[in-house]
């Protein structure tokens, strides 16, 4: 190590009092080592990083007047810089004044040679992260990958322009592994990020580049203590950069020409500008240039991040109003195809209407028929017999229109609900129960509906029902008929006692009426009960609550 000594003598204090203290400013000063400033011999200020990365790009700012006892006349100002004697030193000018009058210096200085570096650096960062994102949405567009990587390569190779003011969170070799090798991965970023604009591929070169970067990051590595000096680490590796840069810029020119890639050649160009810049601060480091000058590679992350944005935002937006492109030709797809959907369902409803109309055509046909023709029938073949009074005829009538009747209701829309059907079948008959003296005792619940409830099933209900109130009236003598409704999970019943003289089961087993109950009844796929004793006659029939076969 060697110490290197400066010192400033009869400066003038600031007056006793003043609201302008005495600040001293000093621009630049670089080595491998560290920097201790005395006033009055006594400390007022030491650089607080490590030998390699300590501040050196920070301009010093010291309030001399807070420094020293007050009242206490300013002789002298020393300098102290320890280096590495193999690396040399480097001070700028030293100005002791007022703030009024060196302020503004200050403050313009720290903004261009680390505050702005940082800021850029930071929001080039920023926007790297907002192009990972979009990345994890739109994978195959790698493009937006390289633009993220470029930005973190970009941040770790400029964070030796503003860091070093306070000791590193990592230890100093190891930051200075990471900040010499980014930048040879960048360049290398760079170039893939260019190829994504002209299409150009040199497969061999490109391998020959990743193998030699991944090479030089592993021989670097300091857990491996092949460099044991820390100046010649950084000399070593620029050297390999300073000619990778080169190669690799003179290569992304050449393809982007080839390829008439505008964005590329742009690229290229504002890339390729970072060769004379490189050998610019490569004399500034090296104080074969005025120490008061600042390094200059940095900025040249400007110019490709704009180029960078300019076309990611392009490549975005395109993407944008491809997709609204898409969105509007399957809207109209879409359009096209629902009109056609209700053009189909239009013919469909009109044959299903035309279908239905003739199917309900043709089943009033068959009931009226089987029902009232067929009474009309057997009525006039008795009466041209003669063997038919008055009074048979008007119940033959009678039965005629309770047919009719039940033909009409069958028609009325009971959406599948059986208590709909009841009620209805109430209203047509009790005025003939009222005629004959029948007291009605309606204990009619709530039911399920009926999900497979047609109007020829109505039809069939309503007759089974009908056929046992006729019975009732002709046969029973009853002075009194309960209707009552029950259900359980998976059926419904209706029953109907009455309080007549019965009849005896085992002699109209056979009978006609008994057995059309029973027909129409397995083609409601239910059952039908009935027992009958001296105190009254009980029918029940039990019908399924789903479209499901009955047990």
């Amino acid at each position: 190590m060697s110490t290197s000594w400066y010192r400033l003598r009869h400066i003038a204090s600031s007056e006793t009092g003043s609201d302008d203290p005495l600040y001293l400013y000093i621009p630049r000063w670089q080595t491998i080592g560290k920097i201790a400033i005395y006033a009055n011999n006594a400390l007022v200020f030491k650089s607080e990083g490590g030998p390699m990365w300590n501040g050196y790009n920070h301009p010093v700012w010291v309030n001399l007047d807070a420094a020293l006892p007050n009242a206490v006349q300013l002789n002298d100002v020393t300098i102290r810089i320890d280096h590495l004697t193999t690396a040399g030193s480097a001070l700028s000018s030293v100005w002791v004044g007022p703030k009024s009058s060196l302020g503004l210096k200050h403050s313009t200085r720290s903004f261009l040679q680390n505050k702005f570096i940082e800021i850029a650096s930071s929001a080039f960062l920023l926007i790297g992260f907002f192009s990972l994102a979009l990345w994890f949405k739109h994978r195959q567009e790698s493009i937006y990958l390289l633009f993220t990587l470029s930005s973190v390569l970009s941040y770790l190779r400029c964070m030796q322009y503003f860091v070093g003011a306070e000791p590193l969170y990592i230890p100093e070799v190891w930051f200075t592994w990471v900040n010499i090798n980014a930048s040879g991965w960048l360049t290398l970023v760079l170039y893939f990020f260019c190829i994504r604009l002209h299409g150009r591929r040199y497969p061999k070169i490109e391998l020959t580049c990743i193998a030699l970067m991944a090479m030089v990051s592993i021989v670097t590595l300091p857990a491996l203590g092949i460099f044991a000096d820390m100046g010649i680490i950084i000399s070593f590796v620029n050297l390999i950069m300073f000619a990778e840069l080169v190669f690799i810029s003179g290569l992304m020119i050449f393809a982007s020409w080839k390829s008439q890639s505008r964005d590329g050649m742009i690229l290229s160009l504002l890339f390729i500008l970072n060769v004379p810049l490189v050998i610019y601060d490569l004399l500034l480091q090296n104080y074969q240039i005025n120490i008061e000058n600042i390094y200059l590679l940095p900025y040249t992350t400007l110019g490709p991040l704009f180029v960078l944005i300019v076309i990611i935002n392009r490549r975005y937006t395109a993407a944008l109003i491809g997709v609204a492109d898409a969105n509007r030709i399957l809207e109209r797809r879409l359009e096209e195809r629902e009109a056609e959907l209700k053009q189909s369902h239009s013919r469909l409803k009109e044959i299903e209407l035309r279908q239905a109309v003739s199917e309900e055509r043709q089943r009033l046909v068959r009931d009226m028929h089987d029902g009232l023709g067929s009474t009309l029938v057997s009525a006039l073949t008795v009466a041209e017999r003669g063997k038919i009074d008055a009074e048979q005829i008007a119940e033959i009538l009678h039965e005629c229109i309770d047919d009719l009747k039940l033909t009409l209701d069958s028609l009325e829309s009971v959406d599948t609900d059986i208590l709909l059907m009841l009620a209805t079948l109430r209203y047509r008959l009790e005025p003939r129960l009222n005629q004959a003296g029948i007291t009605l005792d309606w204990q009619v619940v709530e039911l399920p509906k009926l999900d497979w409830l047609m109007p020829t099933d109505a039809l069939q209900i309503l007759r089974i029902l009908q056929e046992i109130f006729t019975n009732i009236l002709k046969h029973s003598g009853a002075t009194k008929i309960r209707v009552s409704t029950g259900s359980t999970q998976d059926k419904v019943s209706i029953e109907i006692s009455d309080n007549g003289k019965g009849f005896d089961a085992e002699q109209v087993i056979s009978g006609r009426g008994l057995v059309n109950l029973k027909k129409r009844t397995e083609a409601l796929k239910g059952v039908i009960f009935w027992s009958s004793k001296g105190g009254g006659t009980l029918v029940r029939l039990t019908l399924r609550s789903s479209d499901q076969e009955s047990s």
